[in-house]
């Protein structure tokens, strides 16, 4: 071996690390691999994450989409079951004003990928795509575990 030659490095790696793709999901701006989670620009270590959940968080509004359809069917049968012209644009009024309502108790609605790590929660992704997110959190947790098997 002369001077200008670089020694040949050689490291074996375990089993378990050679048999698989290190990257377990990849969709836009987020990135879980065997030792790092990237969303964004932000990176979190595997390592220090202790439990992942994805919560609901607001309402659907369920109960409002009831008050919303009755409102609706009161506002309608006021705007044409009487026959006077104020009443008609009240009843119109009600009937839009209950339809705004259930639809921003409605569109307030998202689901929340969280975990716990050393620094305490973090509230990492936000959306309204309950699979997209519940495929994160799969693939987070193999991940948890993988990197536990191989350290």
């Amino acid at each position: 071996m002369s001077l200008t030659q670089k020694p040949e490095v050689h490291i074996e790696l375990p089993e378990e690390k050679q048999n698989f793709d290190p990257i377990l999901f990849e969709n836009g701006n987020v990135q879980v691999n065997t030792d790092f989670i990237r969303i964004g620009s932000t990176t979190y270590p595997i390592a220090n994450i202790s439990s992942i959940s994805v919560l609901s968080v607001g309402d659907r509004g369920k109960e409002m989409l009831a008050y919303a359809a009755i409102c609706f069917v009161g506002g309608f049968l006021l705007s044409v079951g009487l026959k006077s012209f104020p009443t008609f644009v009240l009843g119109i009024f009600c009937t839009l004003f209950c339809l705004l309502a259930a639809f921003n108790k409605w569109s307030n609605f998202h689901y929340l990928l969280s975990f716990q790590n050393s620094s305490g929660t973090v509230q990492a992704l936000k959306g309204k795509d309950l699979s997209f997110l519940q495929q994160i959190k799969e693939a987070i947790e193999k991940a948890v575990v993988i990197h536990h098997r191989i350290r």
